[in-house]
């Protein structure tokens, strides 16, 4: 999830753009996984992702081996900061700022 003041207009800008390169099945579960105080830990996740695991849903900060003991499928990514800043980039330019 993007931090800052255009985080919550676009929670899951690292994994829809992950998702566009990865193109899993649709529905599939899909996170970005970043590396925090030594483990993996879910950074973003998509909508598919949100709503599976026991009635729970993944959840951000969640780490990497519970989400995948909760969700078997879970197809994760590393997370890219630069290519989601370059991405924020894109949006913030086609919408006309500088």
């Amino acid at each position: 999830m993007l931090a800052g003041p255009v985080g919550p207009w676009l929670p899951r800008l690292a994994s829809d753009r992950a998702v566009r390169r990865v193109r899993p099945d649709p529905g599939q579960p899909f996170a970005v996984a970043a590396e925090a105080v030594g483990r993996q830990i879910l950074a973003c996740v998509s909508a598919a992702a949100a709503g599976q695991g026991l009635g729970l849903g993944l959840g951000l900060g969640m780490t990497l081996a519970d989400a995948r003991a909760l969700c078997p499928g879970l197809v994760t990514r590393p997370a890219d900061a630069g290519a989601d800043a370059a991405a924020l980039g894109a949006i913030i330019r086609w919408g006309g700022g500088s």
